[in-house]
């Protein structure tokens, strides 16, 4: 009782005092305010003045030199306003009044123009100011001083601390005089102070203790005392929060179990509980932690007991059997509802109620009962839409719908697969496949044109008549298939037709390189015997005139020599005549049948009938058709032929066709030339798709 009696006396003494400094203090600062507010009026009105000091003339200069002084005054009042020279002990304040008069007296002087007298005046306010200033400086390190001689060398606080607290009004952030202060107000008082922050920290006073805690730091840095004080809060605050989420969490426990209904929100009420279980589990785990630091700090066993969290994991019990509760009400719902939507269901909610129930199995832990009742329904769903999907599924066969009957298959085997459903599966897709490739080609016939594509063609008809097998009643896809193996043999015939010319090219080039190689080795060995005979008759002419007399031989000479000159034009005039009976051989136009094939164009489907044309073409020397002239039409047979309006729009798109393809011009000898030339070609039925 007598402790807390000091405490408030303590208390009551402390308040007095500061309040009776609080008012001398607002006082001197209302004093300080007025007077620094009047110096800023006074030097506004003093630089109002104007004057012309374009020229430096004696005058102006001695009022540049007085407004400098006022500026000089000015940054002392700025010091002594932000010391708070108005709140020193020694009413120092009394002095900075007598230096803003005469500061006033060189305003005075100023305005009359008298800048000389004005400079005076505000110099010497401005010594008073630095005196003020430079004297309260040294008071200060005066009693620093003594007051630190004392405080650290002679360790006497008590008579340290009328030095710090005189000296503190002086220079209230001096860093020394804080940690004088407060490293005596640790030495003098710690004791004391350790039990009024303990006494704050057992009413939850947490703020007011840390801020004792913090100045008693400053005078001795690192206490461990303090600092574990300080551990101690953080952890009770901790505490505080911990104990309010707590509360807050069983208020609304309290709040939705009054406010949602079993019967009729059941889900809903069972989702808000455990979400609230959750947390409050999560909570009561902190609160523990936390009482393990406090038993640590503290050695109270009770924040190690189970009577510490005992209330917390009874309301957790409490709502885990509530939750419970809930459950098997929602599951023998559940079950109800899925046996009368399994009473009116039809195709379209069957799959649908299947996987209803298989994610209940799944989520929910069931009594044997529950989850044996649940399998059978789920038996009797997939019975049910299995009849359902394989009527639908010779619906869909019967109609030829391999789209839909595919779609219909791939279900079956969701439900209740087989090997004989994974087959027809297969088979479906081969005909799905197989008809949109057939389409593509009949869009575009020419794509058949080359053994790639015919060998591609012939596998796909193959698959596709095998796979039907499974279909006997499909007769569309019968008939597609018959057309499509009649488009492989009609293009079988162009193909084998355009490689019959390129192998006729071929042998008639290889015919005309061995003429060539020929004539080539026949024009070496006539050279060769040429000059070996031209050399005999050489040597004997030589011999001749050897024997015979210069008169003699000249005539001869002359005569040899005109014979040679004639057997050397008789040999060179036939290199003319071979040249002639080479050129003689020729090559006729052709057509090449794999551009053909990339630029006819189809623009949609005709219906025709097949025919053959002849046409009549002119083929440049580059190998280009400048005209295509229809001369016959016959049937494959070669009979007339009545053309009706498909056939002479394929007759139109072939003859756009072999203006747009490339030909092998005609050679004469190694020479290009332009030619015509006379082509027939079987065009097949349906050759537009």
């Amino acid at each position: 009782m007598s402790l807390n009696l000091d405490f408030y006396r303590i208390s009551n003494y402390f308040l007095l005092t500061l309040s009776i400094l609080f008012s001398s203090a607002l006082f001197a600062q209302e004093r300080g305010e007025q007077l620094y507010e009047e110096n800023l009026e006074a030097s506004r009105y003093i630089n109002s003045f104007q004057m012309d000091c374009r020229q430096a003339t004696p005058v102006c200069r001695e009022r540049s030199s007085a407004l400098r002084a006022e500026e000089t005054f000015n940054r002392y009042m700025e010091v002594v306003f932000e010391r708070q020279v108005d709140a020193w002990p020694n009413n120092e304040f009394a002095s900075v009044e007598d230096a803003f008069f005469m500061r006033q007296d060189g305003d005075y002087s100023f305005e009359g123009s008298f800048f000389g007298d004005a400079k005076i005046a505000y110099d010497n306010a401005s010594e008073i100011l630095d005196d003020i200033l430079s004297s309260a400086d040294k008071q200060v390190e005066d009693l620093l001083a003594e007051g630190e001689r004392y405080l650290y060398r002679e360790e006497k606080p008590d008579w340290a601390e009328s030095y710090f607290r005189e000296a503190l009004p002086y220079d209230p952030e001096n860093e020394r005089i804080k940690r004088g202060i407060a490293r005596i107000e640790f030495l003098l008082n710690f004791e004391s102070n350790k039990i009024f922050i303990e006494d704050l920290i057992s009413k939850n006073q947490f703020p007011e203790a840390v801020e004792i805690i913090d100045n008693l730091l400053l005078g001795d840095p690192g206490n461990e005392v303090l600092e574990d004080y300080k551990f101690e809060i953080s952890i009770r605050e901790e505490e505080a929060i911990i104990l309010s989420n707590l509360n807050a969490v069983i208020e609304e426990i309290e709040i939705i179990d009054n406010d949602l209904d079993l019967q009729n929100s059941p889900i809903e009420l069972e989702s808000a509980l455990i979400v609230l279980r959750d947390d409050l589990e999560s909570t009561t785990n902190s609160l523990s932690e936390i009482y393990e630091v406090l038993y640590a700090l503290t050695d109270d066993e009770f924040y190690i007991s189970d009577d510490a969290t005992a209330f917390y994991t009874g309301e957790i019990e409490s709502i885990n059997s509530r939750i419970d509760e809930i459950k098997v009400l929602m599951i023998a719902a559940s079950i109800t509802d899925f046996e009368t939507r399994f009473s009116t269901s039809d195709s379209s909610n069957n799959l649908s109620l299947l996987s209803d129930i298989s994610d209940f199995i799944g989520e929910n832990i069931l009594e044997d009962a529950d989850a044996t009742r649940l399998e059978d329904l789920a038996e009797q769903v997939v019975e049910k839409q299995i009849k359902i999907f394989n009527e639908a599924l010779i619906a869909a066969e019967g109609s030829e719908d391999w789209a839909l009957a595919s779609s219909i298959i791939d279900d079956i085997n969701i439900f209740s697969p087989s090997p004989e459903s994974r087959q027809k599966a297969d088979a479906l897709n081969i005909i799905i496949n197989g008809i949109s490739i057939i389409e593509s080609y009949n869009s575009s016939p020419s794509s058949l044109y080359s053994r790639r594509e015919l060998s591609q063609a012939g596998k796909l008809a193959d698959s596709l008549e095998n796979t039907s097998a499974l279909f006997p009643n499909a007769a569309n896809l019968a008939n597609l298939i018959t057309n499509f193996k009649q488009s492989i043999n009609d293009a079988e015939l162009l193909v084998s037709e355009s490689e019959r010319e390129e192998a006729e090219k071929e042998r008639i080039a290889a015919v005309k390189r061995e003429e060539d190689r020929k004539k080539a080795e026949e024009e070496r060995q006539a050279a060769a015997a040429a000059r070996a005979s031209s050399s005999a008759r050489s040597e004997s002419s030589s011999s001749r005139r050897n024997d015979s007399t210069p008169s003699q031989s000249q005539p001869s000479t002359s005569s040899q020599s005109n014979q040679t000159s004639s057997n050397s034009s008789r040999s060179d005039s036939s290199s003319p005549s071979n040249n002639a009976s080479t050129s003689s051989l020729s090559t006729k136009a052709k057509l090449d049948y794999s551009s053909f094939g990339e630029v006819v164009y189809c623009p949609r489907t005709y219906r025709n009938k097949s025919f053959r044309p002849t046409w009549k073409i002119l083929v440049t020397s580059d190998g280009k058709a400048t005209s295509v002239e229809v001369i016959d039409i016959k049937d494959p047979d070669g009979n007339e032929i009545s053309m009706n309006g498909n056939d002479n729009k394929i007759l139109e798109i072939v003859n756009k066709g072999l203006l747009d393809s490339n030909f092998k011009p005609a050679q004469m000898g190694a020479v290009s030339v332009e030619s015509e030339l006379i082509l027939s070609i079987k065009i097949p039925d349906r050759f537009c798709g």
